[in-house]
């Protein structure tokens, strides 16, 4: 779910006149830093601009691949990278306006834990905000018990203007999921803000067994716009499946749920017990079985 909100946010900033969730934006050209997981960013990207309608020069997006902040190195490729970018956008009639990271753990070297790592961390991000004028926002995991805040040392929280906190109401008619702000300097906390996952046709692929040549699918933010839109949604949902009020919806495929659990960020090897957490009626062994299938599936999709 991080990288589909960083994605969209990049479409938002780089698309002239689109707000962010009520929030006006600065147009401007974006670079984003994919330490994760390029190739998926890239596809990400593009069917958000299909999805939305939005022609490739209207989307002044860069992707790179992983780099380590607290890498000298690497620190200096990003800067070299940056001042190509700002000129590149310059040239096309644009400006340099965010930097994204995603994600701040594999943009590290080291443990996001060790206050002496983040320190020399967040200085770069900061140092880098003000060398070159622009804004730096990274994706980053909550704490295992504390929700609210971010994974491993205080030290980034202090440094953070904001933070994006990420929430999913899974409800019987869909996953609903819930975006707010959160003001560091301050501690202004925003009404949550509500936003649907979409599943958008892009490309195709074959599988290597049997050759078929299948559609591949990448998942697009669509902001909703109150609780009320929320209600409305999953009522049509309801009557989709039904007339009688009674009657509960069909569950999902195990192989849609299993996807969609990877997309909000469940690990491969945490993936089966999780699937028995929540669907205690499923046969173990198969749920390992598929698990293992979508996961081999979806790594060759990958690697393509």
């Amino acid at each position: 779910m991080k990288t589909t909100m960083l994605t969209h946010l990049a479409g938002c900033v780089s698309t002239k006149g689109k707000d962010f969730f009520g929030h006006e934006t600065a147009h401007g050209a974006v670079l984003y830093i994919a330490s994760e997981d390029k190739k998926t960013v890239v596809k990400r990207l593009n069917a958000w601009a299909q999805r939305y309608g939005k022609a490739a020069d209207d989307y002044p997006v860069w992707v790179m691949g992983q780099v380590l902040l607290n890498n000298e190195q690497d620190a200096r490729k990003l800067h070299a990278t940056i001042r190509k970018a700002k000129q590149q956008a310059l040239d096309a009639g644009y400006e340099l306006k965010l930097v994204l990271v995603d994600t701040l753990a594999r943009s590290i070297k080291g443990s996001d834990s060790d206050e002496e790592t983040m320190s020399e961390v967040m200085g770069l991000l900061e140092g880098t905000a003000e060398e070159f004028d622009l804004a730096v926002i990274y994706a980053h995991h909550t704490g295992h018990s504390e929700q609210h805040r971010g994974r491993g040392s205080s030290v980034k929280d202090a440094a953070a203007h904001f933070s994006i906190i990420l929430a999913a109401d899974e409800d019987k008619y869909g996953r609903i999921t819930h975006m707010r702000f959160k003001y560091h300097r301050n501690m202004d906390v925003l009404p949550w803000h509500i936003f649907r996952v979409e599943s958008v046709p892009y490309g195709w692929r074959v599988t290597p067994n049997t050759k078929v040549q299948k559609r591949c699918y990448q998942p697009v933010l669509i902001e909703l716009a109150s609780v009320e839109e929320k209600l409305l949604i999953a009522d049509a949902e309801r009557k989709t499946k039904g007339r009688s009020a009674k009657k509960e919806p069909k569950e999902k495929k195990l192989t849609d749920f299993i996807r969609d659990l990877h997309e909000a960020g469940v690990p491969w090897d945490d993936m089966a017990d999780k699937v028995m957490e929540k669907r205690p009626d499923e046969n173990p062994d198969s749920v390992a079985r598929t698990v293992r299938a979508i996961r081999k599936e979806m790594e060759e999709e990958d690697e393509e």
